[in-house]
């Protein structure tokens, strides 16, 4: 087969979750088929629209510069018709027999449709939640766990007056022009961010749904909707989608594979007299760090410590109250960037690790990766958490943003090391799924959908 996947990005300039992933199942595809990769690349330096093709580790990719130069709208932040002119001249140019979206962010929801137009059969894989929640994770700016729109949540409480503000400053003559020579991209950061402190006052009566949200959302689901085959890392993910208003038929769950290479020669674990929480992940607000820190420094004991593995921009305030903890606990060890090659190494100094997270996660590697080091998780009882994690069995779980709760399981821990031994054990008997088994199981994917007539 020649196979197409889309992303939002691709190492080694993009290296989150979505990126990972499809640099490993690209990699494992092309071992038996011709693969490439359309995606976008953030690049301040350069013009809009720029093609840069390289080949990435044997790969063929095509990177495409989005820097939202051009967004002056909530439409365009989600469509983008320019990229889509230059993937309908690349899908002509390779002719693919199939074409996988991981992700449309960055690049236009209206991908998938140019595809249709060509007569290309393609799947999409639903990683996170942008196609119903404009910033992705179903958050609320107070970290609050949020329905949707489609359930009569107002976006405009979280993007505040940024879209707003943007389209009406895209309309001034020269505009982009002066921004981009005068202000640095970290001052136009932190000016955004402000902006979206902003919050609209709303009444009563002006509960309805805006109309470029209520445009949004239905032009999302008629494009999903479209769709021969969604994969759905979670049930959990799946459902979600169910209540936006996606067909049941086309929403397959396929649980991800990890790249499990690495993890075939694990070290000796060390061997500590105190309890040695681990934290594996980025330094953000949304993954519930400042939460675990406050927590952890809740507990009593000089007999516990907690590595936090993971970063964030050296200047955000976030990050730098994180530091400032850890400067105030001696308990509290920040361990920096860490290379995925490593983790077996690394996580031989923990003893349990903490996924704290907020937002339903979809799938969450991270406590794949603690079952694959044999440790135990306490984590938020969100999204398809407990569908790897049985709270008492292989961990404990939590409800999310209680901070009460994780002091009282990381405490429950730090009392009684026979509980944290046991839980080990069950750890390191869960089976986790290699990146080689998914993707034997997307191809067969593939196949069904190539079997079936389209157009």
């Amino acid at each position: 087969m020649k196979i197409v996947h889309v992303a939002n990005g691709f190492p080694p300039t993009a290296i989150a979750g979505v990126e990972q992933y499809t640099y490993a199942l690209a990699h494992r595809q092309m071992q038996r088929h011709d693969v490439a990769v359309f995606c976008r690349e953030r690049a301040p330096g350069l013009a809009e629209y720029t093609i840069h093709d390289e080949i990435q580790a044997g790969l063929p990719v095509r990177r495409v510069v989005n820097n939202f130069r051009q967004a002056s709208s909530l439409e365009t932040h989600y469509r983008a018709p320019a990229i889509e002119e230059l993937f309908s001249a690349y899908l002509r140019e390779m002719r693919p027999d199939i074409v996988h979206f991981q992700h449309c962010i960055g690049l236009s929801a209206g991908l998938p449709a140019v595809a249709r137009q060509l007569d290309i059969p393609f799947v999409l894989t639903l990683h996170d939640y942008w196609y119903i929640c404009p910033t992705t994770r179903l958050l609320t700016r107070d970290m609050a766990l949020c329905p949707g729109p489609h359930y009569g949540a107002d976006c405009r409480q979280c993007l505040g007056a940024t879209v707003q503000v943007s389209s009406l400053m895209h309309h001034l003559p020269f505009y982009v022009q002066i921004r981009d020579l005068l202000i640095p991209g970290k001052v136009q950061r932190t000016i955004l961010s402000w902006l979206a402190q902003i919050r609209p006052r709303t009444h009563q009566a002006d509960r309805a749904i805006p109309q470029p949200f209520l445009r949004r959302m239905r032009f999302m689901r008629q494009m999903l909707n479209m769709i021969p085959r969604l994969l759905a890392p979670s049930r959990f993910c799946r459902q979600v989608y169910l209540d936006f208003g996606v067909q049941a038929g086309t929403i397959q769950v396929l649980s991800e594979g990890l790249e499990l290479d690495h993890w075939q020669h694990t070290p000796p674990r060390t061997r500590s007299p105190n309890l040695r929480f681990g934290y594996i992940g980025a330094l953000a607000v949304h993954m519930g760090v400042d939460m675990l820190v406050r927590a952890f420094g809740r507990l009593a004991g000089a007999d516990v410590e907690l590595h936090l593995f993971g970063s964030g921009p050296p200047d955000d305030p976030f990050v730098l109250r994180l530091r400032g903890a850890a400067a105030d606990d001696p308990r509290i060890h920040l361990r920096g960037r860490y290379e995925n090659r490593r983790l077996p190494e690394l996580l031989a100094d923990i003893d349990v690790i903490v996924v704290p997270s907020r937002w339903h996660e979809t799938f969450s590697i991270v406590t794949r990766e603690a079952l694959l080091a044999g440790l135990p998780v306490v984590a938020s009882r969100v999204g398809g958490i407990p569908e790897v994690i049985t709270d008492g069995a292989n961990g404990l779980l939590v409800p999310p943003s209680d901070e009460a709760a994780l002091v009282a399981a990381l405490n429950r821990l730090a009392d009684d090391r026979a509980l944290a031994v046991r839980l080990a054990q069950a750890a390191a008997s869960t089976s986790v799924k290699s990146i080689e088994t998914h993707a034997l199981e997307v191809e067969a994917v593939y196949r069904e959908v190539l079997d079936r007539p389209h157009g």
